[in-house]
């Protein structure tokens, strides 16, 4: 969001904000990465036009971009959404079609939670398992962390927890997966290893497990019947499984009572070169989702909510624009007049002042996010 035009301009943002309730299940969840843009100013970036298409699987091959992020048990990302005219659902894969279809009315639909039991889509005992679909292939090497405890990612790839109730944000416990790949330590005390777990055998139509790896045994699809199996070990996908014994074999769910987001920034590139196009940031829960959209805190001892500019800042330059970041995705609407749906207005959820103390001003705003695969950020 872009400040007013004056040199003692003074940017303050309420604290607390009053959203719509995550969109997971019957509720409303806060959608990632949006730019709230006062009426002064630009917009947060241009718009492509496509609607269900995506470059890298049309042909264009010179684009990666996002394909779907999934937890097995139904689509995170892309977000669905009703097309008002034919009634027919689309998928949001641009910033147009934010501001096109995304109004009250017409909200963003429900996006798929994980079971509260340590089971997989077919219903068979198993792990937890969160993934994403790119246009283009991943090297592992540049998403994967070689060898170390924790999440098994490391660089622009992340799958964290986050408890919107006290700002705690954590690294979720889990080994993540490229290509059905994954490092493992040495046996001989010399670096890292890329040692391939699973692949698909294409006449069989069925996942199978490296005889050499016990542990492959457990890898989500291997001894069932996914749909998705082929998915899960193509080049393309970041899978990551819950693991937080560093045992595949114990069955395990993701933490219950926090928002589990995965994040991919464009600092992401495929085995070809290519730079992701679109952040991405897909948020979830186990269980029921009865969470509230928070804004996101910046470490202690600050903990203030991460909004850039910050509040009270002064001398903000006029062309800044002004940043929010939630803990999960949220309704856009709910934030302020949506870009490109009619001139700025003054919001219930978010308000902007300026000037001296004498002689506040309230701006109004339009909101639009980032990308169109991370509502969270605006």
């Amino acid at each position: 969001m872009r400040g007013v035009d004056s040199p003692s301009a003074r940017a303050m943002v309420e604290d607390t904000m009053t959203l719509n309730l995550p969109f997971r299940g019957s509720r409303l969840v806060p959608m990632t990465h949006v730019c709230v843009v006062a009426s002064l100013a630009a917009s947060c970036g241009g718009f492509d036009s496509s609607k269900d298409s995506v470059p890298g699987l049309q042909g264009s091959g010179s684009e990666m971009r996002l394909n779907e992020v999934s937890n097995g048990f139904g689509r995170i990302l892309p977000h669905l959404i009703r097309d008002p005219g034919t009634n027919q659902f689309i998928s949001i894969r641009s910033l147009a079609d934010v501001s096109n279809y995304v109004m009250r009315g017409n909200p963003i639909e429900p996006t798929p939670s994980f079971p509260a039991e340590a089971i997989e889509p077919d219903s068979s005992v198993g792990n937890h398992y969160i993934y994403a679909s790119f246009t283009q292939p991943i090297d592992p090497a540049s998403v994967l962390a070689g060898g170390s405890q924790g999440s098994g990612l490391s660089g622009p790839v992340s799958v964290t927890t986050i408890n919107s109730g006290t700002g705690a944000a954590l690294g979720a416990a889990g080994r993540a997966f490229v290509g059905g790949k994954t490092f493992v330590r040495s046996t001989t005390g010399g670096p890292p290893e890329l040692q391939e777990w699973v692949r698909f055998d294409e006449d069989l139509g069925i996942l199978v497990a490296n005889p050499d790896v016990p542990e492959a045994a457990s890898f989500p699809g291997v001894g069932s019947s996914l749909p998705n199996a082929r998915t899960l070990v193509a080049d393309s996908t970041i899978l990551f499984v819950a693991d937080a014994d560093e045992n595949l074999a114990t069955p395990e769910m993701f933490a219950e009572g926090v928002t589990l987001r995965f994040r991919a920034t464009t600092a992401l590139r495929s085995a070809l070169g290519e730079p992701l196009l679109d952040q991405v940031l897909a948020s979830t829960t186990v269980g029921a989702d009865e969470l509230t959209p928070e804004l996101v805190r910046t470490p202690p001892p600050g903990e203030r909510p991460l909004i850039t500019p910050g509040n009270g800042d002064i001398e903000v330059d006029p062309e800044t624009e002004i940043r929010f970041n939630f803990t999960e995705s949220v309704q856009p609407y709910s934030l302020g007049e949506v870009f490109g749906q009619g001139p700025a207005t003054t919001s219930s959820a978010v308000r902007i002042t300026f000037g001296p103390e004498i002689g506040v001003t309230t701006m109004p705003v339009t909101v639009l996010p980032v990308s169109p695969y991370d509502l969270s950020t605006y």
